[in-house]
């Protein structure tokens, strides 16, 4: 069985007359510590613990029974690292990195004071960042003077949260 650690992260599309429910639904979930509406091709981005994978693939296969869910993508947590004594920003996005060299990437991402929160993953990235700021040209400055400066980056993808 493998462990996992942390917050595991899981992008939705909703059909878009069920945006809200689904977002009010799925928080309600055991597990869920928070549902982001999302600017990009996924409408929610969920954060949610599990213990383990198998955890998470029953969470998964939930959700894919909903019938406002259209598509599901989920990239489960092996270990997070969370910037202590962080100050909440009105703005939040995620970036999807995939990187050649992890541990310059994760010893980088450390250094960039926004970033709050990261989270060692599988599939098409091995790492998400979470960036606090406080306006949404921020992001990308940090990501041009920053995130892909960061030897070994090849390449991202980022999420941002539209506050309601």
């Amino acid at each position: 069985m493998t462990n996992l650690s942390g917050r595991s992260v899981v992008l939705l599309k909703v059909h878009p007359d069920q945006l809200e429910k689904a977002s009010k639904e799925i928080a309600g979930m055991p597990n869920v510590t928070k549902v982001w509406p999302v600017l990009g091709p996924y409408d929610l981005l969920v954060t949610a613990g599990f213990p383990d994978y198998i955890s998470l693939r029953d969470f998964v296969g939930s959700l894919r029974s909903r019938p406002y869910v259209g598509e599901c993508k989920v990239h489960p947590n092996f270990w997070d690292w969370e910037r202590e004594g962080r100050t909440d920003t009105p703005l939040n996005g995620w970036v999807f990195i995939d990187t050649t060299d992890f541990n310059s990437t994760f010893e980088g991402l450390k250094k960039i004071s926004q970033v709050n929160h990261v989270i060692s993953t599988s599939g098409d990235y091995n790492l998400i960042a979470n960036i606090g700021v406080d306006e949404i040209r921020e992001y990308g400055n940090i990501l041009r003077k920053n995130v892909l400066n960061i030897p070994g980056v090849r390449n991202t993808e980022t999420y941002t949260h539209t506050p309601e």
